[in-house]
């Protein structure tokens, strides 16, 4: 496995390692040693079918299943621990804006941290692009650990025992048309972490 970093200490690029294998331990720790580091590892050119994506995942822990384990909704694809962010309806069509899977995708637009809204909150988020467009479409990723370490002294004592609140569905009622029922909503109640 070679790790090839793209910031001193924030994201790095993985070569050399064929994820659609299954992992030695090894591998496995080699790959936990460096997101602990980095915290966003890149791996390019690694088409992985949805029980592969989901096979390497297993490696780091239990899956979270994230909104949709509150979700009655039809699913797209077969394996149920995969989650699907496509804006695509059941057939593959491309689902209009006002739709209620794109009004949660547009949520997701805001700042936000994977899985912050439940607890515990997931180990690592670990996402696969399947069909990207030719320019566009990044995800964007702020290192957290950086951000507290470059806070003056007088501004980390402000924030000193200060408290979020982390609801899932804040952002999706803000942009309306969410539809999500109160039983959906129930499974998922806000939480509190330390800001």
């Amino acid at each position: 496995m070679h790790i090839e970093p793209i910031t001193p200490s924030f994201a790095a690029t993985i070569s050399d390692i064929d994820l659609s294998q299954p992992l030695t331990a090894g591998q496995v720790a080699d790959v936990e040693q460096a997101i602990a580091k980095y915290a966003v590892l890149i791996f390019r050119d690694q088409p992985l079918t949805d029980d592969q994506h989901a096979a390497f995942t297993r490696n780091f822990g239990p899956i979270d299943k994230g909104l949709s384990k509150g979700s009655k909704r039809k699913r797209r694809l077969a394996n149920v621990d995969v989650i699907d962010l496509a804006n695509l309806d059941l057939e593959g069509n491309v689902l209009p804006p006002s739709n209620v899977r794109n009004v949660s995708l547009i949520a997701n637009q805001y700042w936000h941290s994977d899985s912050s809204f439940k607890a515990p909150p997931g180990k690592f988020s670990i996402l696969c692009g399947m069909q990207l467009p030719s320019e566009g479409g990044q995800t964007e990723f702020a290192d957290q650990r950086a951000a507290y370490d470059a806070l003056s002294e007088r501004m980390k004592a402000r924030v000193e025992g200060m408290v979020a609140e982390h609801f899932a569905y804040h952002s999706r009622d803000m942009l309306g048309g969410s539809h999500h029922t109160p039983e959906e909503m129930e499974v998922f109640p806000p939480v509190h972490w330390p800001i």
